[in-house]
């Protein structure tokens, strides 16, 4: 007989992890535990102000509330620091770990129980068992779940799993996704609320032994998955006659149904590859994911509810990670694969992940109930970078991070994943004290980054020698970033040319070019950066530039690439680095071991000066110069410099050029800012980069502060100070 809503509700409200049974935890059959609330009118407040803020979207194709964009941010879950627990955190732990299924693992019991008895063949038996009903052609139906299997195994294949784990991982969802979905719901249910060691009816037992073969499989196959960051949108009927309406749904049936959970989903694991309906576009969210719930909306005259939930990781596991990165809530973040890497690496260890983009809400979760459970547990790891831009002092914001977990009583392993360990370890020598540099690693490795959140043998890879996403510059001074390795094949410099040959200075090619310098397709002399030593008076400052203008291709064939003032501020940003300005771009001229003469290309004046082919004419003239010459050496004079200028601040639609130096010191162009607007880019155009970490007098400071100070500006500026962040955007 179903229950109301409201006796459930009371029900969650009694339920308690430590002394309920397992014929109370089976009563339901919808299984949730009500983890803590917030009654802080003040914080309730905070988020009612942020929710109307922020706004809502419209009605969704379902016709249900829209989306609110608040939930697309970490900031509401400032909440859980002044949440109250509905039980102790340590009994919800306990609980949790008594459990078969817990998210994307199991615990050793049923791993080893699964493990004698799991087979693709013992599988396919039992969801033939489950599918053999009354009207239906059991042998079409497993052939129609074989042969969706076989169309997406090899996606399992390539994570590491054995053909056979493949096919039954595949089968498994595609079981799901069929007419049985409620199978694999109540199976999951029963056996993530079965505790060890408790008997049960013998009817029920030979429902978990059938579903934990199929859980087993379903949940390993969701492991190798990558996780799901956006919304979620899930329906069901509540009322008090029908709690549930277990059956797969048309898009008609969806609309229909009276409750919707709108979910922002942070390790849901999308299974439209894998679906019978992919038109479903389907996540699913595993045993003792957590939410927060913060918004209700009844819409349709009241007949309508949509429940506005976050998903949040809490730390409950045996395991946890808090990692913190400025791009973490980016779907192209980099460093994502790690976190996927650990879920699936070793699933009874049961590895978990607190994402975080700023020091200050990795302190508020730390401050939280949730924070508390973990400190100084010798299963609780911190990730850091050393920057993050989000931040308002960003160089040091590692450091800043770990000082503060510090002062909280947080002795934990902190690991700060950077690229340039002996600039982070001067960082964390001069800011912390002995007691809070205790327990530390700074490594650029990804062997010591997996290490350190499970033990693992892979190869060891050193991302310092690669090319980054924001590195190009591998020996300057660098700020933590995403990484991603250098393509193993790099397009040469004629081949690229070639294939722009035909594309106009359209924003196509743009985006061509870009793409190339996003996925790391330069020279290799391009990623040593040289120092440029400015003495004046008491003050030195040193900064490091790349020895050439901007090229695509490899050392012994490369294309020097002029481009729009914006798509050079894009790869700047990408790399951490900052175009020059007049004074330094002279600098860098004087500094020079190669100085070329400037060798125009002549007549006509004309908009064919910007064309791909006169470009790879002047850089063919170019290299013909540097002939015996070896790629690596500061070289200047042989292009203008797109540079930063305080004219652009009254002039911000333009661009900025200079350069073309004799020998002599005498040059062609002398600093224009007036002439061409930004989408302007002719074959005599050079991107000089500069790494944004520079030195004074023997301290790190970023250039963009260096060129609004008061006193050190004129090292670089011969405009005086000025604000060059927002140049280019």
């Amino acid at each position: 007989m179903s229950r109301s809503v409201s006796e459930i509700i009371t029900d969650l409200q009694r339920f308690n992890p430590r002394t309920a049974t397992a014929q109370h935890r089976l009563s339901h059959d919808c299984y949730m535990i009500l983890v803590g609330y917030v009654q802080d009118t003040k914080q309730l407040n905070k988020l009612k102000n942020m929710i109307t803020s922020d706004g809502e979207t419209d009605l969704d194709e379902y016709g249900t509330a829209g989306s609110i964009t608040i939930m697309e941010s970490e900031e509401v879950e400032f909440l859980l620091e002044y949440m109250k627990l509905q039980h102790n955190s340590e009994e919800l732990l306990d609980a949790r770990n008594e459990h078969f299924v817990y998210e994307d693992n199991f615990n050793s019991t049923l791993s080893g129980f699964v493990a004698e008895k799991a087979s693709l063949q013992k599988l396919r038996n039992i969801c033939r068992h489950y599918e053999n009903r009354r009207g239906i052609n059991v042998d079409n139906v497993i052939a129609e779940h074989d042969a969706r299997a076989a169309q997406s195994y090899s996606f399992f294949v390539g994570k590491g799993l054995s053909e056979d784990e493949s096919l039954a991982a595949a089968f498994a969802i595609s079981f799901y996704t069929g007419s049985k979905s409620e199978a694999c719901s109540r199976g999951a249910s029963l056996i993530a609320r079965q505790s060890n060691g408790v008997v049960i009816d013998d009817k029920t037992v030979q429902e978990l032994s059938e579903a934990s073969i199929i859980l087993y499989y379903l949940v390993k196959a969701l492991s190798h998955i990558p996780y799901y960051w956006g919304y979620v949108t899930r329906a069901c009927q509540l009322k008090d006659e029908e709690l549930q309406m277990k059956k797969v749904a048309s898009n008609a049936d969806f609309a229909r149904r009276n409750t919707f959970f709108k979910i922002y989903s942070l390790t849901g694991r999308p299974i439209k590859e894998f679906s019978n309906y992919p038109v479903e576009d389907e996540v699913l969210f595993l045993p003792h994911s957590t939410f927060l719930v913060f918004k209700h909306v009844t819409s349709h005259h009241g007949r309508q509810h949509t429940i506005y939930m976050r998903q949040v990781e809490l730390g409950l596991s045996a395991w946890s990670v808090l990692w913190v990165d400025d791009n973490i809530f980016n779907p192209e973040w980099e460093n994502k694969e790690h976190m996927e890497y650990a879920a699936a690496k070793e699933l009874n260890k049961n590895v978990h992940f607190i994402p975080k983009s700023s020091t200050e809400n990795a302190l508020s979760f730390l401050r939280s109930p949730f924070g508390q459970i973990l400190k100084n547990r010798n299963t609780f790891r911190i990730v850091t970078d050393m920057h993050r831009s989000n931040e308002q002092s960003p160089n040091n914001a590692g450091s800043r991070l770990i000082k503060g977990l510090r002062q909280l009583g947080f002795q934990n392993t902190c690991f700060v994943f950077t690229m340039q360990r002996g600039i982070c370890n001067e960082i964390l020598k001069n800011e912390l004290n002995d007691q809070e540099h205790q327990n530390i690693i700074v490594s650029a490795k990804t062997h010591d980054l997996r290490n350190d959140i499970v033990k693992t043998d892979d190869q060891d890879i050193d991302f310092s020698k690669s090319i980054t996403s924001r590195q190009v510059l591998s020996k300057l001074p660098q700020i933590n970033t995403p990484v991603f390795t250098i393509p193993t094949r790099t397009i040469s410099g004629t081949e690229f040319g070639n294939s722009i040959m035909n594309v106009g200075p359209t924003q196509t090619r743009e985006d061509l070019i870009f793409a190339q310098f996003q996925a790391g397709n330069v020279p290799d002399f391009m990623r040593n950066a040289i120092a440029i030593t400015v003495t004046v008076g008491n003050d030195t400052l040193i900064y490091w530039v790349l020895p050439d203008v901007l090229c695509i291709g490899t050392d012994k064939d490369y294309l020097r690439t002029p481009m729009n003032p914006l798509t050079a501020k894009k790869i700047a940003d990408l790399y951490s680095a900052i175009l020059p300005t007049r004074k330094m771009a002279h600098q860098i001229w004087q500094a020079a071991t190669i100085k070329l003469n400037p060798n125009p290309n002549g007549a006509p004046y004309d908009a064919t000066m910007m064309s791909t082919e006169r470009m790879i004419f002047h850089n063919n003239k170019i290299q013909a110069a540097l002939t015996n010459k070896i790629p690596g050496e500061l070289i200047s004079g042989h292009k203008k410099d797109v540079v930063i200028s305080v004219g652009l601040l009254t002039k911000p639609q333009n661009v900025a050029i200079v350069g073309w130096w004799y020998p002599s010191g005498q040059m062609i162009q002398p600093l224009n800012y007036a002439s061409h607007d930004r989408f302007y880019k002719d074959y005599s155009h050079g991107i000089r980069l500069i790494n944004r970490m520079v030195t004074i007098n023997g301290q790190w400071y970023d250039i963009y502060d260096v060129l609004q100070h008061t006193t050190f500006a004129s090292l670089i500026s011969d405009e005086g100070p000025f604000n060059a962040t927002q140049m280019y955007t």
